[in-house]
C-alpha cells in the first residue's frame, strides 16, 4: 500500500517564515548598529581649520591640473627660445609619465608614513621643480625637470583625492567632492587662456614661475 506524505501544517510554515524574517532583521539591525558605532568613533574637522584645509586642497588641485593645458598652449614659444621642436612632445609626455607613475605609490606611502608628510613632501617637490623648469636653458633640461615636476604633481593629486574623502562623513561625499571638483574644471578651462596671455605678453618662463610663487 502506497504511503502518502503529509504536508506540514500551514501554521508551521507561517511560523518558520516569521522566524526567518525576524532573524534577518535582527542581523541587519546589529550590523547597522556596529557600523554606526564605528562612525561615532571618527571625529571630523570643523570650523576654520576645515576651511583652511579645503582651500589648500583646492589651490593644489587647481595648479596641478592647470599644468598640462597651460604648457601645451606655450609650446611654440618654448621651442622658439630653446629650439628642439622635434622633441617638443616630451615636454608634456615627461610630465604625464612622472604624474601617472607615482599616484598609487604615494597613496601607499601615505598609509605608512601619514597623509600630512607625503602631501607636504609632494607640494615641495612640485614647487622646487616648477622653479627648475622656469630656469631651464635647454629643451633636454626642461624635459627632465618636467618629469620630476610630474612626480610632485602626481603625489599632490593622489593625496588631495584621498584627503577629500576623509574630511567629511560618507553622506556628504557627493556634495563635497563636487564642490572641490569645480577647481579641476576651472583649471582645464583657464589653462589655455592663461598660457596664451602669458606667452603673448611676457616670457614663457612665467607659466612655471606662477606655480611656485602662488603656493608660497
Amino acid at each position: 500500500m502506497a504511503l502518502q506524505a503529509s504536508a506540514p501544517p500551514a501554521d508551521q510554515e507561517s511560523g518558520d517564515r516569521i522566524e526567518l524574517v525576524s532573524r534577518d532583521s535582527n542581523t541587519a539591525k546589529s550590523e547597522s548598529e556596529t557600523s554606526s558605532g564605528q562612525d561615532e568613533g571618527i571625529v571630523y574637522i570643523h570650523g576654520a581649520r576645515f576651511r583652511l584645509i579645503c582651500t589648500a586642497i583646492a589651490i593644489v588641485m587647481f595648479l596641478v591640473n592647470l599644468e598640462v593645458p597651460v604648457v601645451i598652449t606655450s609650446l611654440v614659444a618654448i621651442t622658439n627660445d630653446l629650439h628642439g621642436f622635434d622633441n617638443v612632445g616630451w615636454v608634456v609626455s615627461s610630465y604625464l609619465l612622472g604624474y601617472v607613475g607615482v599616484i598609487v605609490i604615494c597613496a601607499k606611502f601615505s598609509d605608512i608614513f601619514g597623509r600630512k608628510l607625503i602631501f607636504l613632501s609632494s607640494i615641495v617637490f612640485f614647487i622646487i621643480f616648477s622653479a627648475a623648469c622656469s630656469a631651464a636653458d635647454t629643451l633636454v633640461q626642461l624635459i627632465i625637470f618636467r618629469a620630476f615636476q610630474g612626480i610632485g604633481g602626481g603625489g599632490c593629486w593622489s593625496l588631495a583625492t584621498i584627503i577629500v574623502v576623509e574630511l567629511v562623513p560618507p553622506e556628504q561625499y557627493a556634495k563635497f567632492v563636487a564642490n572641490i571638483s569645480i577647481t579641476n574644471a576651472l583649471a582645464l578651462l583657464l589653462g589655455p587662456i592663461v598660457g596664451g596671455a602669458i606667452t603673448s605678453n611676457a616670457t614663457w618662463r612665467w607659466i612655471f614661475i606662477i606655480k611656485f610663487e602662488f603656493p608660497i
